[in-house]
C-alpha cells in the first residue's frame, strides 16, 4: 500500500512543472480573449463564454494543483505522508514480541521469515468525532532511524496452557 502511495505522490510531483505550464498558458488565454484578440467575429456569445469559463476553470485548478504540489508533495512533505501511509497500511499494533511496549510502538514485520521487526513510535490517535482537520496534510516529526530487532514471542509454559484450557470450559 505504501509503494502504491510512493508511486502516486511522485506522479503528482512530476506534474508539477505540466500543471504549471496549463496555467500560465490559460492565463495567457485569457488575456487574449480580454483584449478581444483570440476570438473570431463569426464566434457566438455562448461559445465565447464557454470558452472563457473552461479557461478560467484550467488556470484555476492547474494554478492550485501546483501550489499545492510545491507545498505538500516536497521531499519532506512526501516523507511525512509515505510515513503516515505505512502506518495506517503497514505497521501493525497488536503484536507479542519481548521488550517491545505495544502501547508506545507499532512494528513492521520484515524478512522472508518475518522475525525481524522495524520498530517505530506510536502515532498519536486520529480524532473521528472531535474538531475536523486534514491530518494526513500536518507535519509529522519522521524518525531519522528506525530500531530493527528480533521479534521474541513470550515463551508458554504448556502446564499452565492447559490449566488454562480445563478451567475456561
Amino acid at each position: 500500500m505504501t509503494l502504491v502511495a510512493a508511486s502516486a505522490m511522485q506522479f503528482f510531483a512530476w506534474m508539477k512543472w505540466p500543471f504549471v505550464v496549463v496555467a500560465i498558458g490559460s492565463l495567457i488565454t485569457l488575456f487574449l480573449m480580454w483584449k478581444g484578440e483570440y476570438f473570431s467575429e463569426k464566434d457566438k456569445e455562448i461559445d465565447r463564454v464557454a470558452s472563457c469559463v473552461l479557461t478560467l476553470s484550467n488556470l484555476v485548478s492547474c494554478a492550485m494543483a501546483a501550489i499545492f504540489i510545491c507545498y505538500q508533495l516536497d521531499e519532506d512533505g512526501r516523507k511525512q505522508k509515505l510515513y503516515r501511509t505505512a502506518h495506517a497500511a503497514d505497521f501493525v499494533s497488536q503484536f507479542t514480541c519481548l521488550g517491545i511496549d505495544k502501547a508506545r510502538f507499532s512494528v513492521l514485520f520484515i524478512g522472508p521469515e518475518q522475525r525481524k521487526v522495524l520498530v517505530a513510535p506510536k502515532l498519536p490517535e486520529p480524532i473521528l468525532f472531535g474538531a475536523r482537520s486534514p491530518e494526513f496534510l500536518q507535519a509529522l516529526e519522521v524518525p531519522k532511524k528506525f530500531l530493527v530487532m528480533e521479534c521474541i514471542f513470550p515463551s508458554v509454559d504448556i502446564e499452565q496452557w492447559m490449566q488454562e484450557i480445563s478451567t475456561n470450559r
